[in-house]
């Protein structure tokens, strides 16, 4: 055999036992859920799973665009929140076509191929040794945290899988604007920054709403480390990559307006501002990384604000000294060093202290809490140096028996690693894909609102969670399969326990009542002389019969107001709804029907600005491409 053709087969034969020591990890992680595919999610996974029903139910059986959840705290936006399920996605067919535990489980491993697939590709770009890049895939992706955040429910974690690929994309957006005239540098830089754009409107859209901050700070961090040691061109150099990112982010809202512009509107109505003053110490944040599933219950971070599950990133011994060895050893090339020192930023971030505290301050970030979340991204971003690192050792040895040896040695050194963080990821997913709801027909008719959980609703301690498996709060799934709204709910920030509220205890907007509480007149009712009932109900648009009212009575309708609802009567157009103590008002201008209708007020401009971006930025490749072919004829 030729040698190039052995040596083709030998790289060819470790990239398949790299892959597949990945795959078996993430295998070994997931088997609690591979091995049953009947068991719904726990903890906050109702809640994901509430917001993905929604969706499909409001498309499968009323024909509606999913812009309001009628069913949680009285009523709220749905397209318009931070989390509104993977409705531009391709996992939406999953969750319309299959089972709510099977649609589950293949959005979680479809996301995990994805983000491996990224870190692989990221990784690639430091070091070329398949087992290396392997060991960088399940220390940075598949530790223990991955597993945690997903068996928790919290789906937003599951989309640090586009971190990587904003990582890839934007080193050969920025290596193209490097050097050139302005017209050479935008002429190269063009499809990369239309990449990095798209990028960022999925995040949006999938509601990745702590990934997408982390990856843009990294990324602007990114900027400006790669450009130190420049001299006279440091400026030059971080303002044209800065640039990037900013025309980048540009394309990304554009696309992402239809998203962004409701979503904009909500969070001015109900602003969210999270105290964070939680801060860990050098040697606990250390123990994060060898503390084991056993150790879980002893708490190996004393005054931490939440579950274990937030802190937990378990990479072993063996996964500490693959980060600390290849960091030491990392070659000065400017590309790993950047890199280094994001990773490193990130990292101290994850303290409370340092940079957090200016962070905190800034828009967006004012919203999130749990620093300790930075920790993951990070740890991406040390584990692709590191793998440079190791690599630059390697390539140090000349003994040819040493060099016989690497391989072999580093094989065993990828089980060392991937054998204990399977296992704490196995023990962290295990109990979390297990739970039953109540087999509650579905309905579509006879809505109504409840305050407390109906009888036969409840299931894995909703109401009273005593363990991490557990659900985190009432069980919203059931309720909207029931057509019943819950007005205890986990599915808006603005309406649900930790909102502001007023002295009866009650979140500030929440209009609505349910049946069981004072003040509750009906689903649909008249303030003042006149019948109103419902005849035909859906979750955006609701029609009442109304009859023997005054003109110039109130209708109201049992629904949280907001400025996106509108009303009018038969035969004139829509006019914004009233609000009626926080509820959806009418005024009547003559008896018969009365429609209500959630459309949200900035959704057709947005559209508008979302088809103008797609148009320029097809408008912008085709000129750089009759360009490219004139200068080629041109030579």
């Amino acid at each position: 055999m030729p040698a190039s053709r052995r040596t083709w087969s030998s790289a060819a034969g470790w990239r398949l036992v790299a892959w597949a020591a990945i795959v078996l990890t993430a295998a070994a992680i997931h088997w609690g859920p591979l091995s049953q595919w009947t068991g719904y999610g726990t903890h906050d996974w109702d809640t994901m799973e509430s917001q993905r029903y929604l969706v499909v139910k409001t498309i499968r059986d009323f024909g509606q665009f999913p812009f309001w959840d009628p069913y949680g705290c009285g009523g709220h936006p749905a397209w318009g929140g931070s989390e509104n399920g993977p409705l531009f996605s391709p996992f939406i067919l999953g969750y319309i076509a299959l089972p709510m535990p099977v649609a589950i489980r293949l959005e979680v491993f479809g996301v995990l191929a994805v983000g491996l697939v990224g870190m692989w590709t990221l990784t690639g770009r430091f070091a070329r040794n398949p087992l290396l890049r392997a060991i960088a895939c399940i220390v940075g992706f598949e530790n223990s945290r991955w597993a945690f955040q997903a068996g928790a429910g919290h789906t937003w974690h599951l989309y640090y899988a586009l971190f990587p690929w904003c990582f890839v994309v934007a080193m050969k957006l920025f290596r193209r604007t490097d050097r050139g005239t302005a017209r050479q540098r935008v002429h190269l830089a063009l499809p990369w920054s239309l990449a990095l754009g798209a990028i960022f409107a999925a995040a949006v859209y999938l509601g990745a709403i702590y990934p997408a901050p982390h990856a843009v700070f990294g990324l602007c961090l990114y900027a400006v480390f790669r450009n130190i040691g420049r001299g006279r061109r440091f400026l030059v150099g971080t303002a044209w990559s800065l640039g990037t990112i900013g025309v980048s982010g540009v394309w990304g809202a554009l696309f992402a307006a239809p998203k962004l512009l409701p979503l904009a509107d909500v969070m001015h109505r109900f602003p969210r501002h999270v105290a964070s003053s939680e801060t860990i110490d050098p040697g606990p944040l250390l123990r994060l990384f060898t503390s084991t599933f056993d150790d879980r219950a002893l708490k190996p971070v004393d005054g931490l604000d939440y579950g274990y599950h937030e802190y937990g990133i378990f990479i072993g011994v063996l996964g500490i000294l693959y980060v600390l060895v290849g960091l030491a050893a990392a070659p000065r090339l400017r590309e790993v060093r950047a890199v280094r020192w994001v990773g490193l930023v990130l990292f101290a971030c994850c303290e409370g202290v340092g940079p957090w505290r200016f962070l905190h301050r800034v828009p967006i970030f004012a919203s999130q809490h749990v620093p300790s979340r930075f920790l993951y991204p990070a740890l991406m971003l040390l584990a692709c140096v590191a793998a440079a690192g190791l690599e630059r050792l390697v390539g140090m040895v000349r003994s040819e028996r040493v060099l016989r040896m690497v391989k072999p040695g580093l094989l065993v050194g990828l089980v060392g690693v991937a054998i204990p963080i399977a296992r704490e990821g196995y023990l962290a997913e295990r109990d979390m894909f297990v739970a039953t709801p109540p087999a509650i027909p579905e309905r579509t008719t006879d809505f109504r609102q409840v305050r407390l959980v109906p009888e036969g609703f409840d299931y894995a301690n909703g109401s009273e969670a005593v363990a991490f498996r557990d659900l985190n709060g009432t069980p919203g799934l059931v309720s909207r399969r029931a057509n019943v709204g819950l007005l205890t709910c986990m599915t808006f920030g603005g309406l649900e326990h930790g909102a502001p509220s007023g002295g009866d205890g009650r979140p500030l907007l929440q209009g609505a009542r349910g049946e069981d509480e004072a003040g509750y007149r009906g689903e649909v009712f008249i303030d003042g002389p006149g019948d109103a009932r419902i005849v035909l109900w859906s979750p955006n648009r609701v029609v009442v019969d109304v009859r023997g009212a005054t003109p110039g009575s109130m209708v109201v309708l049992n629904q949280n107001w907001e400025p996106s609802w509108r009303s009018k009567d038969a035969g004139s157009p829509f006019e914004p709804a009233l609000d009626w103590s926080h509820r959806v008002g009418h005024e009547l201008g003559r008896d018969g029907e009365v429609t209500f209708e959630y459309f949200p007020r900035y959704f057709v401009p947005a559209i508008a600005l979302a088809l103008f971006g797609i148009a320029c930025a097809a408008a912008a490749l085709i000129i750089r491409r009759r360009l490219r072919c004139a200068s080629q004829r041109q030579a």
